[in-house]
């Protein structure tokens, strides 16, 4: 959390960065000796929370606490951190997070940075709610866009990628192998659908075979220096030479170390 001090008494804040520091959820603290200060401070950089104080100079803690409501797109999380206790009931209709008084104790710092999170993540959680029908249209139009149209038999077929399981060439054409068994011929060249499919996944390994990485379920290394390829239908391609460094694309797949290479 990004924190900020507000305090117009340099002992204060002394005291308040010596509990905040070292602090493992608190990763910057700055400090203002007064609001205007403070007002500069945060359009060079956010807070999430402000420790303030209530009676400083020029303009106290609850007309700088309006200021930031009306300017900041998502207001800090408030602290009062003062000496008065007659403020409490008006701070936390301000909707403060908490009350300290001073002089305060370590303990009762740290359980108002605790609440002050707490509330923080609360409302970062109910902003994402809100969003949540944006996001959702937005995965849709991602879902839609996944889809490939083919020609097939006088027909345009609208398919997501990840219901193919291989491409086989087959002279002037190219059959698209299905998860489901079915299948669709079309005419074409195999670098077409093999640039088509590359971005959802798929590697060329042979001349005639383009193959769905989710598929695959092992690479065997053969003495000739090539490598058998099995999928998890129980069929197996020979990957020659000249494509097995598309197999460089497993790399990512492997886990733990040493990674393996093709």
């Amino acid at each position: 959390m990004n924190v900020l001090i507000v305090d117009d008494e340099p002992l204060a804040r002394e005291a308040l960065r010596n509990v905040l520091t070292g602090h493992p959820r608190v990763h910057a603290i700055r400090e203002a000796c007064d609001a205007m200060q403070a007002l500069e401070l945060l359009k060079e950089r956010p807070a999430e929370i402000i420790l303030l104080d209530i009676h400083m100079p020029q303009m106290d803690g609850f007309a700088f606490l309006a200021e930031i409501q009306k300017t900041a797109a998502k207001p800090p999380v408030i602290v009062f951190v003062t000496a008065f206790d007659e403020f409490a009931v008006r701070a936390f209709e301000q909707q403060a997070a908490d009350y300290v008084l001073k002089p305060f104790e370590k303990q009762r710092v740290l359980a108002a940075i605790e609440h002050a999170q707490q509330r923080w993540q609360g409302e970062s959680a109910s902003s994402m709610l809100e969003q949540l029908p944006a996001l959702l249209q937005h995965l849709r139009q991602q879902e839609s866009s996944r889809r490939i149209a083919v020609k097939s038999k006088g027909r345009v077929v609208f398919l997501d990628p990840a219901s193919i399981n291989f491409v086989l060439a087959e002279g002037n054409y190219f059959v698209l192998h299905l998860a489901n068994g079915g299948a669709h011929m079309l005419r074409g060249m195999m670098s077409d659908i093999e640039d088509k499919l590359k971005p959802f996944g798929f590697i060329r390994v042979h001349r005639s075979v383009v193959v769905n990485m989710t598929v695959i379920k092992e690479v065997q290394p053969l003495p000739s220096g090539d490598y058998l390829l099995r999928t998890v239908m129980g069929r197996d391609f020979h990957v020659t030479r000249k494509y097995k460094s598309n197999l460089s694309q497993l790399v990512a797949l492997t886990v733990g170390t040493p990674k393996a290479a093709f």
